[in-house]
């Protein structure tokens, strides 16, 4: 204070001693001036930190957006809920129990960050599981916001049978299966290639067979007889279809020493004579009438002399098929299912043909 006294007595001494005042003093008061620069500045620096304190405050209460190609589908609280949604729709999406090995969206799927001039705040968002649930449904449409080519991979340990190996049986009529030996399973993990799109599985493939355990295969005899042309023997069930006698009398020929049994019906075990006549065409494709009378009425009729293979003879009280050369193949109660000459004791009422 004694040292800013002295400086005013001196000014005061330069005027009295004729000195100029505002030459000496003024550039002293300018200098004094310069504390109110120093409080606008501070002023405006505090200014602008509370503008943009506000502007950090505002924009830490905004949402975030789930968006597909730049567009709002889903309003949620924080980024991590939009990861969170975004992560359990591809869980919904992948092939179940796969590790999945790739993803491919035909949309950019992100999550962004509303600003302070968007329209949304903290009041829009929804649950995540509603988020999931809208994007999920909108998914479902026929245009969908996007589609997620999900590719995963299963690994599953399991049975497999190994392939049967079959064998020809020249005298078991087409369609006959006979199995020699029985197969065994063996194990293996199995490795599958699935897609998905939207959670819709598109393609499964088999990518991988690691046996663990080998598997015995099966014997199977597959029959020739009546085998249609063009047809697989290993793989045709049908019924065998003849083309002529011939393959009939062969039919024929397979049940000698099939026991007779009046009222028999099964070929394989006991048959009489009409349900013979009628099994034997039966497998060549062809149903007779029941009974002797229905068996007189089939077809049409012929003489005697005319008889070919595959004729259907039929006596007063019995029924046989011609073989030609004057011998018949038929059931008896004198020797189940044999062949013997025509004349069998008792008289021919007709001779019928059914194939030509």
């Amino acid at each position: 204070m004694e040292r800013e006294d002295k400086k005013i007595e001196s000014s005061w001494k330069d005027v009295r001693e004729g000195g100029n005042l505002e030459e000496e003093y003024v550039p002293k008061l300018h200098k004094q001036k310069k504390k109110p620069r120093k409080i606008t500045i501070t002023i405006c620096i505090v200014a602008f930190a509370v503008l943009v304190g506000g502007l950090g405050f505002i924009e830490l209460y905004k949402p975030y957006a789930i968006t597909v190609d730049g567009k709002d589908v889903a309003i949620v609280a924080s980024k991590s809920q939009g990861a969170k949604v975004v992560k359990e729709i591809m869980r919904d999406y992948k092939p179940e129990e796969s590790e999945v090995k790739k993803v491919v969206l035909d949309k950019e799927l992100e999550v962004e960050k509303q600003m302070p001039w968007d329209e949304y705040d903290l009041g829009d968002a929804i649950s995540t599981d509603r988020a999931v649930r809208i994007i999920e449904k909108k998914n479902q449409k026929k245009d969908p916001l996007f589609t997620a080519t999900i590719v995963g991979e299963t690994k599953t340990e399991e049975d497999y049978i190994p392939e049967i190996d079959y064998k020809k049986d020249e005298e078991m009529y087409a369609g006959e299966a006979r199995v020699e030996i029985e197969g065994q399973p063996g194990r293996q993990i199995v490795t599958r290639r699935i897609t998905t799109l939207n959670g819709k599985v598109e393609k499964t493939i088999v990518v991988n067979n690691n046996i663990l355990e080998e598997g015995k295969a099966a014997i199977v005899y597959k029959g020739l007889l009546g085998l249609p042309e063009g047809e697989d023997w290993k793989t045709y069930e049908g019924d065998p279809v003849f083309a002529g006698a011939d393959d009939l009398i062969t039919i024929g020929k397979k049940y000698i020493g099939t026991p007779y049994k009046y009222g028999g019906y099964d070929i394989n075990k006991a048959v009489d004579c009409v349900q013979y006549v009628r099994s034997i065409y039966r497998l060549y494709g062809i149903n007779l009438p029941d009974g002797h009378k229905g068996l007189r009425r089939s077809g049409y009729g012929v003489s005697y002399s005319n008889m070919q293979k595959g004729d259907v003879i039929c006596y007063t009280g019995h029924v046989a098929i011609y073989l030609g050369g004057g011998k018949i193949i038929h059931s008896s109660s004198s020797g189940g299912v044999h062949i013997s000459n025509t004349y069998h004791g008792q008289k021919i009422v007709t001779v019928r043909r059914i194939i030509d």
